[in-house]
């Protein structure tokens, strides 16, 4: 298989199982991921079979805690604002499947939350009702807080302090950005450096086969005369 079809292919299976991941469609998810690790295997794509093994994991983590809130969300039906049940499915998305947006519509129906105040000020910017520096403010607090830094939260304040530069005057913009700056800043301490095995260059093989990533620690330099 050429790099081309590779990197398509990969593409393709992470895109439809990030999307069913997104729809909490779990056991949907499952059956695509299997699908791919036998297509990963065809086309010899190692980076690619890692990154579903990962997948792999979570998405068996979540199967167990979503099937667990079966009872919760049936109380939820019955009592929309029901602040247990309203819990611990805003908890599950934001804990578990690290996605605080889907979470806000629960949680802000449940006062004993730590993400209370920071649902609020999200509803409130979202409906108009508020402005969305604050909302901004409420999650980059919790980032930057937080025992353990999460970038979730980190991503949920820059969404808010897009939407608030979009809409603030100059003298505000100033602040907004500097709010933006400190926060993507902070992006440092999540990195780590890469080694030298971790990187690729796409070296011409032969004719019929074409062009071939190759790891960096494979290749061998060749200097040439004057």
């Amino acid at each position: 298989p050429s790099l081309f079809e590779k990197e398509v292919t990969a593409e393709a299976y992470l895109e439809l199982i990030n999307a069913g991941i997104e729809g909490d469609r779990y056991r949907d998810v499952q059956t695509a991921i299997e699908a791919a690790l036998k297509k990963a295997d065809k086309l010899g794509d190692k980076r690619f079979k890692s990154e579903l093994k990962e997948k792999k994991v979570w998405v068996a983590m979540l199967v167990d805690a979503f099937d667990a809130l079966r009872p919760h969300f049936l109380r939820i039906l019955d009592t929309p604002e029901d602040s247990a049940g309203n819990l611990a499915v805003g908890s599950f998305y934001v804990e578990k499947k690290k996605d605080p947006g889907a979470g806000v519509p629960f949680l802000v129906l449940a006062p004993s939350s730590k993400y209370y105040k920071a649902c609020l000020a999200d509803v409130a910017a979202g409906t108009g009702r508020g402005a969305p520096f604050d909302a901004g403010e409420a999650w980059s607090g919790l980032y930057l807080n937080g025992k353990k830094k999460q970038p979730e939260f980190r991503d949920r304040a820059l969404y808010w302090y897009q939407v608030a530069l979009a809409k603030s005057s100059k003298l505000e913009r100033e602040r907004v950005q500097l709010r933006i700056q400190n926060i993507r800043g902070d992006v440092r301490d999540l990195l780590r450096p890469l080694k030298l095995r971790e990187f690729s260059a796409l070296a011409w093989k032969d004719a019929s086969t074409g062009w071939q990533p190759v790891q960096f620690s494979r290749l061998s330099p060749v200097r040439k005369s004057s």
